[in-house]
């Protein structure tokens, strides 16, 4: 069993050698902005919100859905603070 270099595998036509592109490309630079954003918007939202619970214990945040799915009693918590 032989094995072959990367710069050996990717050859054009003619035997020359053609420059092999590593890592993504400008799509996936443009996703992870625009998600890296959308994240630090939400985590300023959250920080907002946990400002606005400090001032206020009776304050409801925006995560706060329903009884079911609410971040009010969470961001009370002792662990929370941690955070």
């Amino acid at each position: 069993m032989t094995s072959a270099a990367v710069d050996d595998v990717s050859s054009d036509r003619d035997g020359g050698k053609v420059p092999g592109t590593v890592g993504g490309g400008r799509a996936l630079a443009l996703l992870l902005v625009v998600t890296g954003a959308a994240g630090l918007l939400a985590a300023w939202v959250i920080t907002i919100d946990k400002f606005k619970l400090l001032e206020d214990p009776d304050f409801t945040p925006g995560c706060s859905l329903n009884p079911v799915v609410s971040c009010g009693n969470i961001m009370k918590s002792a662990q929370a603070s941690v955070f």
